[in-house]
């Protein structure tokens, strides 16, 4: 798979040098490294960290094809996978465009859920929710057909495998999303809901809600994000008690604001309410509550480039029934870091 790969990259880099068109070629390399103090309980400690070190491949070849390619080199993946790819490859998929509204994907792929936590670039987001940190295997191979009636919406029906490990019977996760944009550039949506076959005869159902305002140096949305699974398969529940319980309800909210308040300058606010719980007679019901809150600023020093630095500061409180035997716990975290997206050609 390595070698495949690299062999891919000199491929494009000597085509393209060779005097191939440039838009057949896009590098990029996404990078996040901090320093960080963290606190479980009362138990502080610290260290430097490379949060994200990503390689981007996209170009278009021709009028109709196009592709992306983005791997992880700081991710040790799993060994095993159905679906002959490694978990640190992110995307590695080819599409064709018929014209303006009509465009198929098909490879490895970020499955299209909604909401705009979970649409966000990883390399922006400095903590995700319970729930979304704890979704497996998103970027797994599909089919994808996006649709585009109107400039300002496109509907994406997507078919994909669950996750890249094995089970019998047809592992397949089907989502519909709606990306939206209305009232001139003011309000904007990341909607969708799927179904999807974790193990032979047990399914999780999903909503995800994004909803933005954008009022030009103000930004600000909120996101719902619901799951009712058959078996977990979400792994907060199975972190929580060490296995897969069935019949377990996720409820998750979320939102954050972000304010250009002079040139180059960006401060945020970002905050998490999450309710989780496990019916059934041996289901201690809605067991797990969690409030996250965080804020911080970002300085941006060159114009025009996505590069940032930044300091944070992040909390989690979690409150757990008595009905579960868990303990309460909380979390801190102090960070001060960079982050860049750069396009090296």
């Amino acid at each position: 798979m390595k070698k495949t790969i690299l062999v891919f990259f000199i491929f494009l880099a000597f085509g393209t040098a060779a005097g191939a068109q440039k838009e057949r070629l896009n590098f990029y390399i996404n990078y996040q490294g901090l320093m960080a103090v963290d606190d479980f309980g009362g138990d502080w400690s610290g260290r430097y960290e490379t949060r994200h070190f990503r390689l981007e491949f996209t170009g278009n070849v021709g009028e109709h094809a196009f592709y992306r390619i983005r791997h992880h080199l700081n991710f040790v993946p799993e060994s095993a996978r159905t679906d002959n790819t490694t978990g640190a490859t992110d995307f590695m998929y080819v599409g064709w465009r018929f014209n303006e509204s009509h465009s198929v994907i098909f490879g490895k792929q970020g499955q299209a859920w909604g909401g705009f936590e979970y649409d966000e670039n990883p390399l922006h987001v400095y903590r995700y929710c319970d729930l979304v940190n704890n979704m497996a295997d998103v970027f797994t191979m599909g089919l994808t057909y996006a649709w585009r009636p109107s400039v300002w919406h496109e509907l994406q029906f997507q078919m994909t495998n669950t996750r890249g490990t094995h089970h019998e019977g047809f592992p397949f996760t089907y989502i519909v999303n709606w990306n939206g944009t209305m009232l001139d550039g003011l309000l904007y949506t990341r909607w969708a809901t799927g179904l999807q076959n974790v193990s032979k005869g047990n399914y999780s159902r999903l909503v995800t809600l994004g909803t933005k305002l954008d009022f030009g140096r103000v930004q600000w949305y909120v996101d719902y994000y619901g799951v009712r699974d058959d078996v977990d398969s979400h792994y907060v529940v199975s972190e929580d008690f060490g296995r897969a319980l069935s019949n377990v309800a996720y409820d998750s909210f979320v939102t954050k604001a972000d304010w250009q308040f002079a040139p180059s300058w960006n401060v945020f606010f970002n905050g998490s309410y999450e309710s989780t719980g496990v019916s059934g007679e041996d289901g201690p019901g809605r067991y797990r509550k969690a409030l996250g809150y965080f804020a911080g600023l970002e300085y941006y020093p060159i114009k025009g480039e996505d590069m940032r630095v930044f300091v944070m500061y992040q909390g989690k409180k979690v409150d757990l029934n008595a009905a579960s035997g868990l303990a309460d716990f909380t979390t801190n975290r102090f960070a001060a870091g960079i982050m860049c997206r750069i396009k090296a050609f």
